[in-house]
Formats: structure tokens, sequence, C-alpha cells
């Protein structure tokens, strides 16, 4: 049977179409066999991937270059000031902190903090605070300045706040607290 003898009146049913039993009685009718496409059965998988491919490079140049947009941090000076009473101090390196921590004779307050760290980002005005009720000299550091700090102290979350005394850690306490309770820890150990 061919696509020539093959006449569908508006009275004929579809189940005429039944009749094509054989794999070439179907080819000749709808010209390719079921399930199957002129360039083969998976030709569709790789315009996906290209197409894949190009909106992963259009995401990594957007999160680069708003990042770069939007960033800019200042170099910090590699020998910050000793933190006077009622100030927050950043410490830039592991030599800084060894220098204003490890080596101080008093009591110092530490807060090793993250960027993109929500919680620390919130954590930031309660050290602000901190620092107005506490006599002491108040640190922070950011953690991709610690990393040999972090491991040598064992600090895997942020924000983490350290309280050392002679260079010897008297207290910890790991993530986000209020001031009331810092001044509850703070104040215990003085």
């Amino acid at each position: 049977m061919s696509f020539d003898t093959l006449s569908l009146s508006s009275d004929s049913s579809l189940s005429d179409l039944s009749s094509l039993s054989s794999l070439s009685d179907r080819e000749s009718v709808f010209g390719t066999p079921p399930f199957t496409t002129t360039q083969g059965p998976c030709s569709w998988i790789k315009p996906v991937i290209v197409v894949l491919g190009m909106i992963l490079v259009v995401l990594v140049l957007y999160c680069f270059l708003t990042k770069e947009r939007h960033h800019h941090p200042s170099k910090p000076s590699p020998h910050p000031s000793p933190s006077p009473s009622g100030t927050l101090v950043d410490l830039p390196n592991e030599a800084s902190f060894d220098e204003r921590v490890m080596k101080a004779s008093g009591t110092i307050i530490v807060a090793f903090v993250a960027q993109g760290c929500g919680w620390c980002e919130k954590f930031k005005p309660v050290l602000a605070q901190l620092v107005k009720v506490y006599d002491g000299p108040v640190y922070t550091m950011h953690a991709q300045n610690a990393g040999p700090i972090l491991e040598r102290l064992g600090i895997t979350g942020f924000p983490h706040l350290v309280v050392f005394e002679k260079g010897k850690i008297k207290a910890e306490q790991s993530g986000y607290v209020d001031l009331e309770a810092l001044k509850t820890l703070i104040m215990g150990l003085l």
C-alpha cells in the first residue's frame, strides 16, 4: 500500500491506518520509521549541552562582574594600631594576631567573622555595642585572613568569639548571641 492508494474521506476513520502492519508500510505513509528522526534518536542532546554551556558562561561572567563592581576591599594596614578601649579594630593577618593577641598581657576579645556570612553581618552591631561597654581591646579577624589561626584554634563556624588572657583561651562563644549574653560571658570572666 502506498501513499497514493491511501485515501481518507471525511466518513472514513483512522482505523484504516491500523491496517498498515509492516514497518515499510508505515514508512511509505509517514516518511520515517516511528520514534526516530532523520539525524538519529539522540540528535537533541548536543544542542541542549551547547545552550546549557552558554548559560553557565553567562552566569559565571555575571557573578564575576557584579562581585568586582560591588566589592572593593581596601587593603588593610599590615600593622594595625593597638586597640584602645571603646574601638573595634580589624586584624589583617597572622603576624598582627600573634603580636596583638597572643603576646598581650591582658584580656583580649577577638571575633572571627566570614565574608558573606549572614550571622556575622547581624553580629557586627552587637560587637559595636560591646566595645562601648567593655574597657579592653576588641578585635575582629576575617576568615580569609586567618586560615592557619582557625586551624590552630579549631574554629569551624562563624561568627566565633574568643576571649584570650595572656595568650591563652579563657572562653569561647560560637554562633550569634545578643549583647546581654556577651556581657554575661565576659563579665563572668573578669
